[in-house]
This record gives structure tokens, sequence and C-alpha cells, in this order.
């Protein structure tokens, strides 16, 4: 079955630049190698987005810190478009109709009032359909599109739609393969619909209400949005508290807060399309379903998106069927698109002091890592050592411990998905049969001391080893569980999560060698509570 980035690359090249790739047959086509340059994931990029996602603005704009991309990659996309470009201007009688044609034709297009009507139309997608829409219009300026906004908008178009589409192609195969009734739900709806020559037709999607709604809560479900910053056009007064945002006060959005919030969604940790269906979209809030954002900026692609979502997941349901392995993960390991590059690979064994570990090893970036996720590196902090302070597992496992997938529960106290107290291992992502120790990157992932886990898909390291760094991320216990003070003498002494984080380094100072680490090159970080760990 075709790569999912394959698929994508060769749909937006068509339709963004009317370039035939072949990504799906080969890989050295200009516009694919400087793609993959733009999105490749560097060290450097990883701490970047981290912080980007993480800090204060103010804070980002004091340190300097901003994205870091291959400077002349990008500039080879410009000149390619710059090129395509001219050769358009050059054939001024033949008419495109891919995004570009579009660009040029809105920079000759005399008629601004057209191009007005065309941007409001976005507004009315049906997910907000029902919401209070009320926005002022900014006057447009007597002046047609540069060439360069038409480069700037072309490459954004591509990159912006590249991971996004692709990423959440790779959500919906997962969802049908761990759900056989709605993946059987699905493949009788679309098998219903196509003709019996196949062809799935822009009118036939449109017969799908199921498949939207699989789309739809897909993008909820799993959505790759984590929040939206937006600034108050005008001082505005919420009724409800009295309190008054002022205009131009920056406005921060939780969207993955909202789509998993109970207060909007009956059971909304729960994969549920049918919430999706025509009969029941009606009763959801408009402004609780997000994925694209809303108002004036809200996302002009999505009709696009949607559009080769859905008819690339109508093809592979129609064809095949999506089949869960031992090694899936439910719920899924949330690999955001700043980390892509998973893949199944080879086992590998480590003998460790908590016995033997076996992972995987990982295509990341066009190289190996070395994967190992829930490593246990204490006695589990359960019964009578429920508040004690962390104790060193006893002895080794007995048998081989399987590290290829995360075990037990998410979070040791709530705030990233199910919680429990067996909860203290940690994930090691390291460089593949590296020839001498490399330096350790050791992770305390934040949440206020009360939530937070190391399968937040944030905190996915596997892109570190590609620049030559073991990177290490540990759970520990949270809220009461792990900070609960009784007194002096008590059973509960207080600070076991300050504990746990020891025990963590210990075990790693203890082993890491094993996984090709060097002890004394040891670099603790970590963001909100974790920097006060630190």
């Amino acid at each position: 079955m075709p790569s999912y980035l394959d698929v994508t690359m060769d749909v937006i090249s068509t339709c963004a630049f009317a370039a035939k790739c072949h990504s799906q047959t080969r890989s050295d086509h200009p516009l694919i190698r400087n793609v993959n340059k733009v999105l490749a994931t560097k060290l450097s990029l990883v701490l970047a987005t981290m912080a980007i996602l993480l800090v204060p603005k103010f804070v980002l704009n004091l340190l300097g810190i901003t994205h870091n991309t291959d400077n002349s990659a990008l500039e080879s996309l410009f000149e390619l478009i710059r090129q395509i470009i001219a050769d358009r201007k050059g054939s001024p009688d033949y008419k495109y109709n891919d995004f570009i044609g579009l660009l040029l034709n809105a920079e000759r297009d005399a008629n601004l009032d057209q191009v007005r009507d065309a941007l409001d139309g976005h507004e009315s997608h049906y997910a907000n359909q029902g919401a209070e829409v009320s926005f002022p219009h900014k006057p447009l300026s007597n002046r047609y599109i540069t060439e360069e906004e038409i480069v700037a908008n072309a490459l954004v178009f591509f990159l912006a739609g590249y991971d996004t589409t692709t990423t959440t192609l790779s959500f919906i195969a997962h969802e049908l393969a761990v759900n056989p009734v709605i993946q059987e739900h699905l493949y009788s709806e679309i098998s219903d619909a196509v003709d019996t020559n196949g062809e799935i037709a822009y009118d036939v999607l449109t017969r799908l209400p199921f498949l939207d709604a699989v789309v739809t809560e897909t993008l909820r479900f799993n959505g790759h949005t984590i929040r939206i910053s937006r600034y108050a056009a005008r001082d505005y007064t919420l009724t409800d508290t009295g309190i008054t945002i002022p205009k131009g006060q920056r406005i921060e959005f939780p969207i993955y807060a909202i789509h998993h919030s109970n207060e909007y969604y009956t059971n909304a940790n729960i994969f549920n399309p049918d919430r999706f269906m025509p009969d029941n979209k009606t009763s959801i809030n408009p402004y609780a379903y997000l994925p694209f954002g809303a108002g004036p900026r809200f996302c002009v692609g999505t009709r696009f998106t949607l559009l080769v979502i859905k008819l690339a997941v109508a093809h592979v349901v129609r064809e095949y069927r999506l089949i869960r392995t031992p090694n899936t993960d439910v719920p899924v390991l949330r690999v955001k698109s700043i980390c892509l590059g998973l893949s199944a690979g080879a086992t590998v064994d480590v003998k460790t002091t908590s016995g033997t570990m076996r992972g995987q090893t990982l295509d990341v970036l066009g190289k190996k890592v070395d994967t190992f996720i829930g490593i246990p590196y204490a006695e589990p902090p359960v019964g009578a050592l429920r508040f004690a302070r962390t104790k060193p597992l006893a002895k080794p496992l007995p048998d081989v411990f399987d590290a290829t997938h995360r075990h037990g529960q998410l979070s040791c106290f709530g705030g990233d998905g199910p919680a429990g107290e067996d909860c203290l291992n940690l994930n090691i992502w390291a460089p593949h049969n590296s020839t001498g120790l490399v330096p350790v990157m050791f992770w305390i992932y934040g949440g206020g001391l009360r939530g937070g886990s190391i399968y937040n898909g944030l905190y996915d390291g596997k892109a570190f080893p590609t620049d030559g760094v073991v990177f290490v991320a540990v759970n520990y216990r949270l809220g009461p569980l792990g900070f609960l003070y009784g007194g002096p003498g008590s059973d509960a002494p207080g600070n076991m999560g300050f504990y746990d984080q020891v025990q963590g380094l210990k075990w790693v100072r203890e082993n890491i060698h094993l996984f090709g680490g060097d002890k004394d090159q040891i670099t603790i970080f970590g963001e909100s509570a974790g920097s006060w760990s630190v």
C-alpha cells in the first residue's frame, strides 16, 4: 500500500504547482528533496518547537528563540516556485487550475470585491454553523497581490498541508484498525455508494455521512492543533463573568483540552464518530470543534484538505482491511509532526539492572534509532510503598521485558489519559550501534507537579539520537501520591515525586552506557515543573 506521505506529496504538488513528482516511485525530484530538507527534524528544531509551544511569547522574544530550518533548501524551494511562475507568465494564454494559477489570476484580478466574497465564504464551513460570528472587515488596500506573496502563499500551502494531512490519515488508519466495527460500517457505506467501475467521484464523497463523521471525529480525538492564539479586535465583556477582555489582548485557546472536555463531548476520551452524524452534530457547540481554527483566520485550505483525506480513506478502506498488531498502542502514542518518521523495525535486547529490555530499531530521518518504552526503574509504589520514598527494584525482572510499547498507565496522577500508581518507568531513545559513548539528555516533564506523562506526544524523543545524543524521559509520582506530607515520622514523608526523579537518574547513571550513553555527560532539563525539579 502506498505511503500516506507519498500520496499526500503527489496530491499537493499536483494541485499546488501542477508538478508530477511521482514520489511513490522516486525521491530525486527537486521539490521532494528540498521539502524533506525543510521538514527534517534536527535537535535545535525540536528544542525550539518545544519552547514555542510551552513558553510565553515575550520570553521567546527575549531569548530570540525561533523555528530553525535549512535555509538553503528553503531558498531552493523559493527559486523553484519563482521559476514556475516565470514559466506561467511566459505562456499567458494557457490556463492552469492549480493553486499558483489561482494566485496568478488574483494578481491580475482588478475586482477586489470578488476576492472579498470568496474569502468570506470560508466562514460558512459546517464546523462553525450556528456560531455567533462578528468580526470587523478590514478595508482592502487598493493593490494587487505581489509575486513574492504568491511565492510565500504557495510554499505555506504546501508545507502546512503536507504533514498535517499525512498525520490525520495515519490516525484514521489507527482508529479503524482498533475499532473493527467502525471500519466495517465505513466499508459498507463506501461499497454501497461507489459505482461498479470503482471510481469515487466528488459527488460520491458528498453522499458518505459516516466517512465525514469518521474524519471529523479523528480531527477532534487526534487533532494536530494543541492551541491557537488570537488578539481581541475590540473590547469584549464575558457576560457570565463580567470580565472585560481589552482590545489587543492576546488570548490562548487550548484546542486539545476543548476537544477532550466532557463538558462539550459525552465520553470525550472515547472515539465515537456517531457524535458527528447529521442528526447529532447540530447539538455540538460550534466553537468546541476547532481543528482548523475559526473566524477570519479560519484555515482557507480546509475544504481541500478534507477532500484529500476523504478520497484517500475511501480508496484504502475499499481495497484493504486494516488490522491491529500485537504492538499497536491503545491509546496511540501521540507522535507529533515535529518528530514524524516512525516505522516498525528489528528488535534489540539490552541487559540492565532491571532485567533484559527488548526495544526496537526505527528508521528516523534516514538514521537508525533504538527505542525502549516503559522501562521500570523502581519498585511499583503501591500498597505499603504508596507514600514511601522510592525503592530501587529488589531484583531484575525474570523474563525479557517488552519495551517496544508502553505498559501500565499513561500518567502517575491524571492529566494525560488513564492514570495508575504502577507508573515508575522511563523511555530511552538512543543512536543505533554508536561507535562511542555519546552525551545524554534527561528530560523531566512539567504539569505543576499535578499532571503530565512521558507518553505525551510532545516528549517523543526519537529525533534526538539523529544528532548524536541519548534522550531519556522519566515518569514520577504526581499530586498527593507524589507530594503528600504527613509530618515528621509519618508514612508520608513528602516530595516522593522528587525522589522518583533522583532514582530514575541513578538508574540512568548505572545503565546508560549499555545504550551508548556517557554517564559523565548527562544534562538534566525540563519545562515548567520539570525546570523547578532541575
